[in-house]
């Protein structure tokens, strides 16, 4: 290759490619060379870092902020953070009785925001994992969909809403809607 003209100079492009990370606010790359036939990097985001419930405060800050406050993510997974937002929802509950919401009191919701609470899923997940049906256009225009028109669910990537790594996360709304189906007990 080097004879030929595609490369400049042997082991060059590490050293570029570690030097532009850094620049970048990255973390230093990391090459897997255990096969034979080919070789892997690992290049982390430059939000990377060491503490899990930073990255997640970050991510949620960053790419997840709705236009309302009821659009915002539930973040925080606290009883103590949940018991706040019950406090709120006596304000929002009486706007689900209207029959704008009738086709989504069901069970298949329910399973769905349930999911969503834990953490975020992907359409994928959701469908096939949590639904057990297929990944098919008609189920996620069907189940997937009007939850996200309604607001009680977001893309966690905004700006690329057809990205592989598109992720589904449960808004303040979407909890209040789950309260309110769990308190109607809808089967």
């Amino acid at each position: 290759m080097k004879s030929l003209g595609y490369v400049n100079r042997y082991n060059r492009g590490i050293v570029r490619v570690q030097k532009e990370l850094s620049e970048n606010g990255n973390l230093q790359a990391r090459f897997s060379v255990n096969n034979i036939t080919v070789f892997g990097v690992n290049v982390n985001d430059a939000t990377y870092t060491e503490d899990p419930q930073l990255r997640i405060d970050f991510t949620n800050q960053a790419t997840n902020q709705a236009d309302s406050a009821l659009g915002q993510i539930v973040s925080s997974y606290s009883q103590a953070t949940l018991a706040e937002y019950d406090t709120l929802y006596t304000q929002v509950a009486e706007r689900f009785d209207s029959p704008e919401f009738n086709s989504l009191k069901s069970a298949r919701t329910i399973k769905i925001l349930n999911a969503l609470l834990l953490e975020p899923q992907s359409k994928r997940e959701l469908l096939v994992n949590i639904l057990g049906l297929t990944v098919q256009v008609y189920n996620y225009q069907k189940f997937i969909e009007p939850l996200v028109v309604h607001n009680f669910i977001v893309q966690t990537i905004k700006a690329k809403p057809r990205s592989p790594k598109q992720k589904y996360a449960i808004t303040l709304l979407g909890y209040f809607f789950l309260s309110y189906l769990n308190r109607a007990s809808v089967k």
